[in-house]
Formats: C-alpha cells, structure tokens, sequence
C-alpha cells in the first residue's frame, strides 16, 4: 500500500532542492523526481561527501553506461569535480578520480561505475560503501537502452551492497511514469506532488513542485524561452510527467481475459474484455495461472507453457490500440504492451 503525503507548502524562500525532508523519512530507499536544474544531483553528491567526510561513509555513483562514466571521469574529473569543489563546505579539500576510483583528500572515498556492466564487477568486495546514488534512472524518451534495466539495477545493487544496511538515492527528472525502477518500487502510478511511501519496500518519492523562484528564473533562461507555449513547456517548466494522458483506468469492469502476452523481456501482461468492446491491460498476477492462454511473438520465449502468437494476435492487439479501444491499469502495463508491438 502506497502512503501519499501532499506538500502542504513549498518554501518560497529557496531555490535548490534541499534533502533534509525526505532523509528525515529514514528509508534505506529515497527517490527524487524533480526539476532540471533544481539541484538534486548536486545536492546527493554533497551529502555523500560530507558522510565520506566527518563519518567516514564510502560511497557509490551510478550511471546507465560506460559513456556516461567516461564523460564525467574524463580529464581529472572536471565534470564531477567542477561544482562541488566551490562548495564553501569543500574549498580546502581535494577531488580526484583515477579509473573508477573516487579519492578526496587523498583517501579512498568511493567508486563510480555504470549499470550496464554490472557483470563486470561480480566478485568484487564493496564492504564499505554505505551511500549509493544512481542519478538520471529515468532514460530521455530518444535515449535508447538494451537489456533489462530494472535487472542490471538490481545486480548492480546486489553486487555493492549485497545483505548490509545502506541508502540508496535514485535522481531522475519526470520523464517517464512507466519506468521499470519506478514499478519495482511500487511508484508506477505518480499523480500529485508530494511525498509516496512504500513501507514493504521501505522507499520514499518525493516528486517535487517547482519552486516559484526557480519557475522564474527558468522562464527567463533561453530554455524557457524556447520551451515557451509549446508541448513541452510542461514538462521543462513545470516538472509534469510527459504524456499524462495514456488511456489509464483506475477501476476495471467485470470483464473477461481473452489473453496473457509475454514480452521479450518476459513481462507478461494480461488483456481482458468487457461487454461494451473496451479491452484492460494489467499485470500478470499469477504466472502459474491461464497456461492455456499464454501467448509471445518472441521465438526465444517459446516453451511448454508459451505457446507462439500468430499475425493475427498481433494485429488484433494493434487494432485495438491504434483505435484507443485498450485502457491500461499503469504506464509500466503500457510501456510492456507496447514493446510487444
């Protein structure tokens, strides 16, 4: 069950996302879906050295590819390095990276590394990181990645932090409400802004409303001028989700399941029928359950208990999607459906 705690009001007076709220939660999972540019990748990796700092807490800086670690890694570190090396906190204090090896002052104080070689580093003895920060989870829609994400991210935590107590903060801008990481943590249904709390998981989202000083100044920087009126205003100004409207339900009618459809990644998702000719989409709750019904157009899925689609399932599911006859119980479900297509 999802708690959700509305921001009751925003603090005027600041312009940069301030952490001691959703720390205060004292979750080993914290998520921050918040503006471009608000501050929250900055302000992770200060807390990060400043528990490195006075407590000694190694940590871990996770991106989605090696090239995302090259282009920050390179030349000394200049990218990583360039804000947080002002800080007044951190003025005295010395940054480097030498391979994927994070030193300040001289010592040891974490790692960076990408989710898309997690296999490289089986083996490896991570036993004293404590804090693990994996910043833009959520990819750009014409970002393209292979392979199951929310498998690597799992591996990749498993791998560092394998059965001790650490904190994980995941940073991302509001691009995709259909995200794997985001379904994982049961926060694939994100509305109003505000703070949701999974206690099974032991995670918090705070998806954040603009502050109206930062609103404003964005709209005077050549980004909000371009952004200006356009389709993408809402997401660059005001940190909505893109696409909101996805042909979501919230209640499904008594319907009947005509089909369960497994993808290539071996999500499956079940397609129901109700009297009036609308089909829902959902999870598969029981994956032992319908085998007499369970279909892919993946050769490699093909077992005793998937049997392979034919062209016409493929076309019918496309009819009924392209003729918005198709609700979706998440944009996960949507996002799953799709990549079937």
């Amino acid at each position: 069950m999802i708690i959700f705690k509305p921001i009751k009001q925003v603090d005027t007076k600041r312009i940069w996302y301030n952490y001691a709220t959703i720390l205060a939660f004292n979750m080993p999972i914290n998520v921050v879906i918040g503006d471009r540019g608000c501050g929250k990748t900055y302000g992770a990796e200060k807390w990060v050295y400043c528990r490195f700092k006075y407590h000694g807490e190694k940590f871990v800086i996770l991106r989605d590819t090696e090239e995302a670690v090259k282009e920050m890694t390179t030349g000394g570190g200049e990218n990583m390095f360039s804000a947080i090396s002002k800080d007044k906190k951190f003025v005295n204090d010395k940054f480097e990276v030498e391979g994927n090896k994070i030193y300040f002052n001289g010592h040891h104080a974490g790692y960076i590394m990408a989710v898309s070689t997690f296999y490289k580093r089986k083996g490896n003895d991570y036993a004293d990181v404590v804090n693990v920060i994996y910043d833009e989870f959520i990819p750009e829609t014409d970002q393209i990645r292979l392979g199951d994400d929310v498998r690597k991210f799992i591996n990749s935590i498993q791998n560092i932090t394998r059965h001790r107590k650490c904190r994980l903060i995941l940073l991302a801008n509001a691009l995709d409400k259909g995200n794997g990481i985001l379904e994982l943590l049961g926060f694939e249904n994100i509305n109003e802004y505000g703070f949701y709390i999974n206690k099974e998981k032991q995670a918090v989202l705070h998806y954040t409303k603009p502050n109206d000083n930062f609103v404003a100044l964005k709209r005077q920087s050549l980004t909000g001028l371009l952004s200006s009126g356009t389709r993408y205003e809402a997401n660059i100004i005001n940190n909505n989700f893109d696409g909101n409207n996805d042909f979501l339900f919230t209640n499904k009618p008594k319907c009947d399941i005509i089909g369960v459809y497994v993808n290539s990644e071996g999500v499956a998702v079940r397609i129901y029928e109700d009297r009036d000719g609308i089909y829902y989409a959902t999870k598969d709750i029981n994956p032992n359950a319908l085998l007499y019904m369970r279909y892919t157009f993946d050769l490699e899925r093909v077992n005793t208990k998937i049997k392979l689609a034919t062209k016409e399932h493929k076309q019918f599911l496309t009819d009924i999607y392209a003729n918005h006859l198709l609700r979706f119980e998440s944009k996960y479900i949507k996002n799953q459906f799709l990549a079937m297509l």
